[in-house]
């Protein structure tokens, strides 16, 4: 997958708050103290990581972290423009990685001084200069999305979370399938898979419009497909099967309540072809029979500890968990709370 989404917050311009009297002050001794000479790009460098992303190198995004090489990125995305007032970017992340000691000696110092570059002058830095002092003494590990909480700064942290978050479930996945991939049934049920995941995608997960959202939702399902592969392998504890009848039920309801949501919204904006259409949602649920089916089939072609019924258990609660998700698009106002097996 691709990381678009990191450049189109970083290209956004610095929104700060007024101009503080206090701010200038305080980052004026801090001014001249960049980075020795050794901490800095060279040309070969410069070259090496011409189109580098500086949050992937940092904290290994479907690669291994890479400390040094995030630095120079990160100096070079500063040298082609101005500081992007992001935490998680150009001088943002430098913050991070003087403050931490990430690759380099922690320098309070130069932590400041990058501090003083993302914010501009801009507000106050006295939250950020306390918190890099906790951290070169040996306290709490600075980080730079702390205070993010609203705006792009926010955004770019949470997406930034999610993606590595889906960055470590893949990695789970590569060990999981040194184990199924070798086994009958498991190219027909990784289809299987792949399909419903296909299908859900335009219904489920682009539909909430939001890149974090989207990527938060991927994450989900890799995870969960980690899940099923993770429990067919080592089977774990005896998981209860008693109330299975009463989760088809449970499934059967909350499908019913999405669908009536859909049709509902489906009719009242004719008009509108993105809504969802009532058809897509019952394609979504044909995919996730097929996959159900898929999986029973690899359970019994491996030989796996799990049981038939544990197993159609922790599908049938994965489904209703994506279908609650689904409550708040179709107009159904109805606190999700996580449902636990």
């Amino acid at each position: 997958m691709g990381f678009s989404g990191l450049s189109l917050l970083a290209s956004a311009a610095l929104l700060g708050a007024p101009v503080e009297d206090g701010a200038k002050p305080l980052c004026n001794p801090f001014a001249g103290k960049s980075p020795p000479t050794r901490d800095m790009p060279s040309d070969g460098d410069r070259a090496r990581l011409s189109n580098c992303d500086t949050t992937v190198l940092y904290f290994g995004i479907e690669r291994p972290p890479d400390s040094k090489d995030a630095r120079l990125c990160a100096m070079i995305e500063l040298e082609s423009g101005d500081p992007t007032g992001l935490p998680l970017h150009d001088a943002g992340m430098l913050v991070s990685i003087y403050a931490n000691g990430k690759g380099v000696a922690r320098n309070a110092a130069v932590a400041k001084h990058y501090a003083c570059v993302m914010t501009q002058d801009y507000g106050s830095v006295d939250t950020l200069f306390e918190r890099i002092n906790r951290a070169v003494g040996g306290g709490a590990a600075f980080d730079g999305c702390a205070e993010a909480a609203v705006g792009l700064a926010g955004d770019e942290c949470a997406l930034v979370g999610y993606l590595v978050e889906l960055s470590h479930a893949h990695e789970a996945q590569r060990k999981l399938l040194q184990w199924a991939a070798p086994k009958a049934q498991f190219t027909a049920f990784k289809s299987a898979a792949s399909a419903y995941e296909r299908a859900r995608m335009p219904v489920e997960v682009d539909r909430l419009e939001h890149l974090t959202n989207q990527t938060s939702r991927r994450a989900v399902f890799v995870e969960q497909f980690n899940d099923v592969l993770r429990a067919l392998k080592e089977g774990g504890t005896a998981l209860p099967s008693a109330d299975l009848e009463q989760r088809d039920k449970e499934l059967n309801a909350v499908y019913q309540r999405v669908l009536r949501g859909a049709t509902q919204r489906a009719e009242e904006n004719s008009l509108t072809p993105e809504m969802l259409q009532p058809g897509q949602l019952r394609a979504v649920e044909r995919a996730w029979l097929a996959y159900a089916d898929a999986c029973e089939q690899f359970r019994a072609a491996s030989e796996s500890p799990l049981s038939a019924s544990a197993l159609r258990r922790m599908m049938v609660i994965q489904r209703i968990e994506a279908l609650r998700a689904m409550f708040f698009q179709v107009g159904v106002d109805e606190e999700m709370e996580p449902i636990k097996y």
